[in-house]
C-alpha cells in the first residue's frame, strides 16, 4: 500500500499521462522445494523447465499459448506450470503477480488523467514521511521562489512549471485537508506496523497557515552567505561547502536568498590570489545549511550582503 500510495501521489505531481493503461504483470508461482525451501520462480521459467524435462508437455503448452483469449490462456498455462511444480516437489504453488511499468516517460506534458481520475481526493492511506516531504514541497515551490532551482536543477520551461505547481496545489490540499478532517491517516510505515506499534498521524497545519519564513534581521558581524570558497582545491564555487568537501547545490537555486539566507559569523579572513575569503561558522539557517550550524565554512568576500 505505501507503494502504491506513493505511486498516486508522484504520479499526480507530474501528470504521468502514459501510467494508466501501460500496467504489465508477470505471473509467478511461490512454493517449497523438495528440502522445503520457500521458492519463487516465473511461470514462463517453469513451463520452460517443464518443456526440458518432459517434451511431451510441449504441445499443451503450445496449445495453451494459442487459445484467443487472454485470461484462459494466462489461467491454462498457470495450471500447467502448478501441475508440473506438484509432480516435482510434492507440494502445492500459490499464484502471485509481480507489476512491471513500461515506458512512463511522459510526465508533465498537460495531461490531466490523474487529476481528474479522483485518486488523490480519495486517498486515505500514506507514508508519513511522504505527507511530510509533500508539505515542505509545497512550502518551499508554491509559497517560496523555486523558479530558478525547477529550471537549473529539473530543466523546467515555463509551461512544466506552472503545470508541476497547479499539480502540487491539488496534492498539498487535498492531503492536508483530509488529514486535518480524519480521512487521511498516515499509518503507512511497514517498521512500526509489524512490531505492532502505534502510527500517530502528524496533519501539522493547514494550508492557510503556511507563511514565507521572514527575514532574519543580522547581528553586528555576521553576513549571509552567496559563495562558498573549498579550501582543500583552492577553488570558488557557487556551491556551499563544508569540510573541505562540496555538499550542497547552489543557494539561490534552491531559493535562499541574501533576505531569507544562512547566516554567518566570521572567524578570520584569508587571501588567495585576488580572492579575499572568510573562515566562518553557521550562525543559522532556514535552507539546506541548518544541518551544519555550528560548523565552520569558508565563504569569498564581496558576494554577499
Amino acid at each position: 500500500m505505501k507503494d502504491a500510495s506513493d505511486l498516486v501521489v508522484l504520479d499526480t505531481l507530474f501528470g504521468q499521462q502514459d501510467r494508466m493503461g501501460n500496467f504489465h504483470f508477470y505471473d509467478y508461482l511461490m512454493f517449497k522445494d523438495s528440502q522445503g525451501e520457500l521458492n519463487t520462480k516465473k511461470v514462463r521459467s517453469i513451463l520452460k523447465d517443464a518443456e526440458e524435462a518432459n517434451p511431451a508437455l510441449e504441445a499443451e503448452i503450445d496449445a495453451a499459448k494459442n487459445l484467443s483469449n487472454e485470461n484462459e490462456q494466462r489461467a491454462a498455462l498457470i495450471t500447467i506450470a502448478t501441475d508440473y511444480i506438484k509432480s516435482m516437489t510434492g507440494n502445492t504453488a500459490v499464484t502471485a503477480k509481480k507489476a512491471l511499468f513500461k515506458d512512463n516517460d511522459c510526465g508533465l506534458k498537460g495531461s490531466k488523467n490523474w487529476s481528474n481520475s479522483g485518486l488523490i481526493q480519495r486517498m486515505s492511506h500514506v507514508n508519513q514521511e511522504t505527507y511530510d516531504q509533500v508539505m515542505a514541497l509545497y512550502k518551499f515551490a508554491v509559497i517560496g521562489s523555486p523558479d530558478s532551482y525547477l529550471t537549473k536543477q529539473l530543466a523546467m520551461n515555463s509551461s512544466e512549471r506552472s503545470e508541476f505547481k497547479r499539480n502540487l496545489k491539488l496534492v498539498a490540499s487535498n492531503m492536508n485537508e483530509r488529514c486535518h478532517a480524519g480521512k487521511l491517516h498516515t499509518d503507512l510505515n511497514l517498521k512500526t506496523f509489524f512490531k505492532g506499534e502505534a502510527q500517530e498521524t502528524v496533519c501539522g497545519p493547514k494550508l492557510s497557515e503556511f507563511t514565507a519564513e521572514p527575514a532574519k534581521a543580522l547581528e553586528a558581524g555576521e553576513f549571509v552567505a552567496k559563495k562558498v570558497y573549498n579550501v582543500r582545491t583552492s577553488q570558488i564555487f557557487n556551491e556551499p561547502v563544508v569540510a573541505g568537501q562540496r555538499k550542497l547545490s547552489d543557494l539561490s537555486k534552491l531559493g535562499v536568498t541574501t533576505s531569507v539566507g544562512d547566516v554567518l559569523k566570521p572567524i578570520r579572513d584569508h587571501q588567495l590570489n585576488q580572492y579575499t575569503f572568510s573562515e566562518a561558522i553557521v550562525i543559522a539557517s532556514d535552507g539546506p545549511l541548518r544541518s551544519f550550524i555550528g560548523q565552520t565554512i569558508y565563504v569569498s568576500k564581496g558576494v554577499f550582503q
